[in-house]
């Protein structure tokens, strides 16, 4: 959709504007992510855990930025889509409940900062809803086709995260 002046809607640079959001969010995280004790948090929940090695972080943090820029540029370009648009929707959902798991929890287990938890709540907590807002206001999606999306994405953070993980290790080793 069009603005008046023939520019384009604020939801189509909102669209573009996901890359940059999720760079500057995964870069924090590769930034801080080494002073980060992991199993500190694990253990305060009672769970066994390893962390990844720093190798296998690094191509996580790569996939887990270049997979949704991909999705970005691909529902920009070309013909519009309403399919498109519920896949970018998609892509905040899974970024948004990253705000609530892990981000914002591990800040309160560990007592303080973890990482990614700065951008989380400062930039990606006021980013995805007004993403969504513009999705609808400028009559891309209709509100119920971006709470599917969101709640979709929601659901697929555990499942993306375990998934990412793994393919991360899996490439680390080669």
């Amino acid at each position: 959709m069009k603005t008046d002046k023939g520019a384009p809607a604020p939801y189509g640079a909102a669209r573009w504007l996901v890359i940059p959001v999720i760079a500057a969010h995964n870069f924090e995280e590769w930034l801080t992510f080494p002073s980060f004790h992991n199993e500190a948090a694990a253990k305060h929940l009672g769970l066994p855990f390893q962390a990844p090695s720093w190798l296998a972080m690094q191509i996580g943090f790569v996939l887990v930025t270049l997979a949704p820029a991909c999705i970005v540029v691909w529902a920009s370009l070309g013909r519009q889509r309403w399919w498109k648009d519920i896949a970018v929707c998609w892509v905040g959902g899974i970024f948004f409940a990253n705000i609530f798991l892990p981000h914002i929890p591990a800040a309160i287990i560990v007592g303080g900062y973890s990482p990614g938890v700065l951008t989380a709540v400062l930039v990606n907590l006021p980013f995805f809803p007004f993403l969504f807002w513009r999705a609808v206001r400028d009559g891309y999606l209709t509100a119920r086709q971006v709470l599917f999306a969101v709640l979709i994405g929601a659901a697929s953070l555990p499942v993306s995260i375990v998934g990412v993980l793994a393919l991360s290790k899996a490439i680390a080793r080669l």
